[in-house]
């Protein structure tokens, strides 16, 4: 026994022929729909979960870490003029990792950093950054940074920064990478 306590109207369909069909075919492969987004990212959803697939979009802050937000990719739109950047920054960017430095604002020629010691090619910097006084953010607690462009003589390009300690101490880290 089924009972149907609540449902919709349902809608005729129209019957379409071969000429219809065909038509549909040739526009199916002359190329991708603008809708061809949506349809593969609800296919994704599908299998992984609406809420595994992300994308990013600008955001309005001087901080670099925070100049992009992640969205869920099923109910934003993409981002069709993304502002141009005011300052050169690193294509992979990473929670800082500490630098084994002397603790000093000045750029050493050799670091230590994840376990190997890095020599100083050549450097462009410093580019201060404050942290945003109207928030409490954890990661900011050490006050202004200084960013160094850093080459080391084995070709990485790196963005170490000097924290000057406020409600943390101070010292070195490395936060990205560029291309």
């Amino acid at each position: 026994r089924l009972e149907a306590v609540l449902h919709e109207p349902i809608h005729l369909r129209t019957a379409s022929g071969h000429l219809e069909a065909a038509e549909a075919g040739r526009a199916r492969m002359a190329g991708p729909k603008p809708g061809s987004l949506d349809r593969l990212i609800g296919r994704l959803g599908t299998r992984l979960g609406v809420e595994a697939i992300t994308r990013v979009q600008p955001a309005d802050s001087h901080i670099p870490e925070k100049t992009w937000v992640t969205v869920a990719g099923a109910w934003s739109d993409p981002v069709t003029d993304w502002p141009p950047p005011t300052k050169l920054r690193p294509l992979r960017m990473w929670a800082p990792e500490p630098v084994m430095v002397p603790d000093a604002p000045r750029l050493p020629g050799v670091f230590r950093w994840r376990g190997r010691d890095h020599k100083v090619h050549s450097t462009r910097g410093p580019e201060r950054i404050a942290p945003e006084w109207w928030l409490d953010d954890p990661a900011w607690r050490s006050g202004q940074r200084d960013y160094w462009d850093v080459i080391t003589a084995e070709g990485q390009r790196l963005w170490l920064f000097y924290a000057h300690g406020a409600s943390k101490s101070s010292g070195w880290f490395c936060q990205g990478a560029f291309a």
